[in-house]
């Protein structure tokens, strides 16, 4: 834990060297004197969040600095269970039963460093609330003495939520660090912070701190109508028919990376010309080098799915000692849907000799541009045919023999759920970095005229030009120097370099229009070449009305989306606020 000392900003116990990233490149920066931050340095928003933090409580090694603190309790753990059935001999000829099943769940897990959250005490640092319900109606009758008839009538519901220990709590908004707390639901609660290196510690809440996949709010229903007749014929045929009806609910919003943020404070942003930097330092300088979190514009994208299954068999006693069993099903696993225009996204691949080709961008989106709300995707039929023989040797040797096809409705979201609602325009996971080791984290847009501007510009309000997130392959255009002079001033030897990313541009309502990307060459002062593959940029977005869209590109549609803004944390560090993507 941070000593008394370190959070007036003395860091000469730690025994580590730290520099100031105002002095320059690591190469040329200056060390602070007695390894102390002068106080009129330090982030009024790093010492509020240290006031969440608890004090060193054991006396510690290498000057205190290290294992001095110890943190101790108890998880609750709650549950609720009941079945309730009733059968009943309506006559003769019918039965009927019913059934309710009830199991409610709770577990409230505490954290290392209370409000300040920080490592899970024993399985998770917040809270997880379950419920399940259940629901089951069933007839059979008899008709005369060789057919008999079974209907069932089922439901079940699954929720479960997963908060934060401080959920609907505003921490970061309190301490003056805007574009995390952005409301008091998904993105409510401390952000989950990682101070890297020696004595680096994690506070807060993710999964990466206590294990909190949170906030988690998840709902599944399914209700299904089941019907099987069976006949007996001849004495030695027994066939059976029958249908499996289910129509299928589903909502997931998962934060795997936490909604407030996952904040990052590496030792490279106060390391020196001999090394050094410690994390603690960089965290109280308020330099965040990275941030990733989940954004969605909204929270109630589902989906919605028929599944029907019919069949029919027969069972051959072809003689005392053989008997044969054949039969054919039907498995129809209708399109998913999803709850509404722009709530979903279909990516739509090529399959060749069993290889998935996924072209970039190649994604229609649910509603929008006459994409209907199952993205036009086509059904199919599944034939499933089995059979299967049973001889007797002797009367204590039996072979059996068979063969079957079946097919899978999925595994977590393969066919329903998450696939099409878990990922844009629903779901996008932000990354920002520094543009290099040692710089926090900012933007660099291009506009227009193709001028690039290191720090976070204002806002185009037009919508010409703005990064959302970038992918992870970098390009760099090799061999050609040239003299430009523009309007920016720019000239000089310069270096070309292009990265594609995805970007977004902000239509007026009801307005709709395809997004295409492309790269665009982006001329840097020669001083800067050396940077040329850190440093993040953004591809020139052009704007086509629908009908004049190039044939040969392959076109993504999204929908209007919230602006970016750039925030600050801190006097140095450049974090970027996005509403939502």
């Amino acid at each position: 834990m941070p000593t008394a000392a370190a959070r007036g900003g003395d860091l000469s116990a730690y025994g580590i060297n730290i520099y100031d990233p105002q002095t320059g490149a690591p190469a040329d920066r200056t060390q602070f004197g007695n390894n102390a931050i002068p106080q009129g340095r330090l982030s009024p928003q790093a010492l509020a969040l240290l006031k969440l933090i608890p004090m060193p409580n054991l006396p510690g090694t290498e000057n205190g600095t290290r294992d001095n603190f110890v943190a101790s309790g108890s998880e609750l753990f709650n549950n609720d269970t009941f079945d309730v059935r009733v059968d009943g001999r309506i006559n003769d000829r019918l039965n009927a039963f019913g059934r309710y099943s009830f199991a409610d769940f709770r577990r409230t897990g505490p954290t290392a460093f209370g409000q300040g959250g920080g490592p899970e005490l024993v399985s998770l640092g917040g809270t997880s609330k379950v419920r399940n319900q259940s629901l089951a109606l069933g007839l059979d009758r008899s008709f005369g003495s060789n057919m008999t008839a079974d209907f069932r009538l089922g439901y079940f519901k699954y929720k479960v939520a997963v908060l934060p220990f401080d959920y609907g709590t505003s921490p970061a908004k309190d301490a003056g660090i805007q574009g995390l707390n952005l409301d008091n639901t998904f993105t409510s609660g401390l952000f989950g912070g990682f101070v890297e290196g020696s004595r680096g510690f994690n506070f807060g809440s993710g999964l990466g701190v206590n294990r909190c996949n949170c906030p988690l709010d998840q709902v599944e229903k399914q209700l299904q109508l089941v019907g099987n007749v069976t006949r007996l014929f001849q004495n030695n045929h027994t066939v059976k028919v029958g249908m499996d009806v289910r129509r299928a609910w589903n909502l997931r919003v998962p934060s795997d990376r936490h909604r407030s943020g996952e904040l990052s404070f590496n030792v490279d942003n106060t390391r020196g010309p001999s090394g050094g930097g410690l994390g603690l330092a960089t965290f109280l300088l308020g330099n965040v080098t990275h941030i990733g979190r989940y954004i969605s514009p909204f929270t109630d994208a589902g989906e919605r799915q028929w599944r029907h299954f019919y069949y029919a068999q027969d069972t051959w006693r072809a003689s005392p000692k053989l008997t044969l069993n054949y039969g054919l099903r039907l498995d129809v696993i209708n399109p998913q849907t999803v709850t509404g225009a722009s709530k979903g996204g279909f990516l739509l691949a090529d399959v060749n000799n069993h290889q998935v080709n996924i072209p970039s961008p190649n994604m229609l989106v649910a509603g929008v541009g006459g994409v209907p709300l199952n993205g036009g995707i086509k059904n199919s039929l599944n034939w499933a045919p089995r059979a299967g023989a049973t001889y007797q040797l002797t009367e204590r040797t039996v072979l059996r023999a068979g063969y079957g096809r079946s097919y899978d409705i999925g595994v977590f979201g393969s066919l329903f759920g998450h696939t099409v609602t878990q990922n844009l325009p629903v779901l996008s996971s932000q990354d920002l970095s520094g543009a290099n080791s040692f710089a926090a984290a900012r933007r660099r847009c291009v506009q227009h005229h193709g001028a690039a501007r290191a720090q976070p510009p204002d806002v185009d309000r037009s919508g010409v030009c703005r990064q959302s997130r970038r992918e992870s392959v970098r390009r760099r255009r090799t061999g050609r120097e040239r003299q430009p002079a523009d309007a920016h001033g720019v000239s000089g030897p310069v270096s070309e370099r292009a990265e594609a990313v995805l970007c977004e541009v902000r239509l007026e309502p009801g307005h709709q229009r395809v997004l295409q990307l492309r790269h665009e060459p982006v001329r840097l002062p020669a001083d800067e070449a050396d940077e040329a593959v850190r440093e993040p940029l953004v591809a020139v977005l052009t704007v086509h009305a629908p009908a004049r869209a190039p044939a040969r590109r392959r076109p993504v549609l999204l929908p209007a989306q919230s602006r970016i803004r750039a925030g600050r944390l801190g006097p140095q560090a450049q974090l970027l606020d996005l509403d939502a993507l």
